[in-house]
């Protein structure tokens, strides 16, 4: 249970005692304050020949003004406060975003180098089995979309076979290569129309043409044979 403490103070120039559960130190400090504040108003002229009521109001007019202050300038500290809680909140919630996404970024990098290396083994797997086969000469050069680039030496072909496992496939670039060189007519040969679906987009000036079965073939074969 508290206990309740007193102390003599000097207020004023006159003795008084002050009781609480303060501590005599805060009795004290509310002495020492209550004489700044008279010692301030006897320094406005006037101020000591007003009668002892009058003195009594301004003195408390005075500790008035002072506690709104406080209050006012507490409200404020308690509202930066506040903000520096929710900047605190904020950041923490940013860290945490970004522990997630080193995380997340780590995970992808793992991910990318197994499949990297699933891909270097794919690669070497096909350079052994294209080891085995025997190429013929080109009769017509090609556009390999490892390079986007016209491709006349058969002795190229196996490597780039080989690259096409884990190479970007660059089928634009060399569709423009191609136009470049002055080809205005492509042929798709399987089923669907993809590929003729991205030259439409690619060069819609170009002709396009689609073969999926035999009958296509030969519609085509006519049409462009008649076009010589």
């Amino acid at each position: 249970m508290a206990v309740k403490n007193t102390a003599q103070v000097i207020i004023g120039g006159k003795i008084i005692t002050l009781g609480g559960y303060e501590s005599e130190e805060y009795f004290q400090q509310v002495a020492s304050y209550m004489n700044k504040k008279i010692g301030e108003l006897e320094t406005v002229p006037g101020y000591g020949r007003q009668p002892m009521e009058t003195k009594h109001m301004l003195l408390s007019l005075n500790i008035t003004d002072d506690y709104f202050k406080a209050k006012k300038q507490v409200e404020t500290y308690e509202l930066d406060l506040q903000q520096k809680d929710q900047e605190m909140y904020d950041l923490k919630h940013e860290l945490i975003s970004l522990r997630m996404q080193i995380e997340e970024a780590q995970k992808n990098e793992q991910e990318a180098l197994d499949e990297k290396n699933l891909l270097e083994g794919k690669v070497k797997e096909l350079e052994k089995e294209l080891s085995k086969v025997e190429l013929s000469g080109l009769k017509i050069p090609y556009v390999t979309n490892v390079t986007a680039q016209y491709v006349t030496d058969i002795s190229e072909t196996k490597n780039l076979l080989a690259r096409q496992i884990s190479s970007s496939v660059l089928w634009q670039q060399s569709v423009e290569k191609m136009i470049q060189e002055g080809v205005d007519t492509f042929v798709e040969i399987g089923p669907g129309k993809t590929l003729a679906g991205f030259m439409k987009k690619i060069a819609p000036e170009m002709k396009t043409y689609n073969i999926q079965n035999v009958e296509d073939l030969e519609q085509i074969s006519d049409l462009i044979h008649s076009r010589k």
